[in-house]
């Protein structure tokens, strides 16, 4: 919070989580705003957070923020976005699509670590799938979204790779299509040729600190648990 005579002038709201498979803190901020007589002081409120010993990120900034949080040593790690319309990707062999909210018994066919993942997640909102094939399991969690404030789409949350997204894009396609929602929208630095789809540049995000988040892992983010 920024006061000025014991009056809110400014304020940075974070969301700290652990995440999956990481030793590192992740601080993702949710919020930011300061009234435009002190917006000469905003920095003060991002170098404050940085008393957190985590990897900051800032996953929707504002076009007049991108040269102060650059100027603060933010590194963009992602360009766009990538919208397809996976349902019509070819199939992936043997593949079973799971909702774990639906599922009898889960921790029967998913660990513990990645079992806590996917249930804490459908608290937040989220579709959290299993997807069962030949050679193991594989977690995606996914953000009800509308693209152009229209057409219901599902933002991909969390996967252990995007190339596992890729390899099982049809039968997930094909397991939320039947549930309308037709479109699914990943984080991209350009086109994916394997999948039917558009690439859309201009809506970069950041992060400082010592661990690069990898696209596909957006896990306890203010996208995850509000769908910012």
């Amino acid at each position: 919070m920024l006061e000025v005579d014991a009056m809110p002038v400014g304020v940075l709201l974070l969301v700290l989580s652990r995440v999956v498979n990481s030793t590192t803190l992740r601080c993702s901020g949710s919020g930011w705003y300061v009234a435009p007589a002190f917006r000469s002081y905003a920095p003060l409120l991002i170098l404050k957070s940085f008393a957190y010993r985590a990897t900051h990120l800032n996953l929707s900034p504002s076009v007049e923020t991108l040269p102060i949080i650059e100027a603060l040593g933010y590194k963009r790690f992602c360009n766009g976005v990538f919208v397809t319309l996976s349902a019509f990707a070819p199939k992936a062999g043997k593949a079973k699509i799971r909702r774990i909210r639906d599922a009898e018994h889960p921790e029967t066919f998913v660990s513990a670590a990645n079992l806590k993942l996917l249930q804490e997640h459908e608290r937040f909102g989220c579709l959290s799938l299993w997807c069962d094939t030949a050679d193991g399991g594989y977690p995606f969690i996914f953000r009800r979204r509308f693209v152009k404030g229209l057409v219901p789409a599902a933002q991909l949350i969390y996967c252990t790779a995007v190339d596992d997204f890729v390899r099982f894009a049809g039968p997930i396609g094909r397991f939320l299509a039947l549930r309308g929602i037709p479109f699914i929208v990943l984080p991209a630095n350009g086109p994916i040729p394997q999948l039917l789809g558009k690439y859309s540049d201009g809506k970069p995000m950041y992060y400082r600190g010592p661990e690069q988040p990898r696209l596909g892992d957006l896990a306890y983010t203010e996208t995850a648990l509000f769908g910012f």
